[in-house]
């Protein structure tokens, strides 16, 4: 997991593009792409992050941060691998950590349902102590038009199991920072 954007910034870009040009990015909300990337210049609003394994661009990881109610609200997970890997997990897993030890009362993220990404956060959730929360019906509509449901989640840091808030070393004072994924 790399902090820094401006590194693989050019490959992001193309990658982006590409991806909002292939037909299998359906699952993007509100009818339309964009082509523009827009990188926060901080991580007030937003923690953005690009997943980057030998020097390969694997993907891009984006939460929007309510800095009122101290929560994130949303994520964006966009894999640029035309099968995601164990990196993509592991890159997960460092978001995770990053968000979980930087003191966000709660992480609350939704999936349109029939998403194949559905499945996995149904796992992820699980495993983490959180929580389905429920069910919008007819909450978003998707590029080929249809109406589709979303399903929401959420965490609480003092709801992760003993072994994951080791593995997050929750427990400590200060967060490690997040790391680069191994292949």
């Amino acid at each position: 997991l790399v902090g820094d954007a401006e590194r693989p910034f050019a490959a992001l870009a193309i990658a982006w593009a590409a991806a909002m040009d292939d037909p299998r990015t359906i699952y993007l909300q509100g009818g339309w792409a964009t082509h523009k990337l827009d990188i926060a210049e901080n991580d007030w609003n937003y923690i953005q992050r690009v997943s980057v394994v030998r020097g390969e661009l694997h993907g891009f990881q984006c939460a929007g941060i309510n800095r009122t109610a101290n929560t994130v609200d949303s994520l964006s997970w966009l894999s640029f691998l035309a099968r995601p890997d164990v990196a993509v997990a592991q890159d997960m897993a460092a978001f995770f950590q990053l968000l979980l030890s930087s003191g966000f009362m709660r992480i609350g993220w939704s999936v349109h349902i029939g998403n194949p990404a559905e499945r996995l956060y149904d796992k992820v959730v699980a495993k983490l102590g959180g929580r389905i929360v429920g069910t919008q019906r007819r909450a978003a509509r998707l590029g080929d038009g249809r109406v589709v449901d979303m399903k929401l989640y959420e965490v609480l840091p003092e709801e992760v199991p003993q072994g994951w808030r080791d593995r997050f070393a929750l427990d400590n004072e200060t967060p490690p920072p997040p790391q680069e994924a191994s292949p």
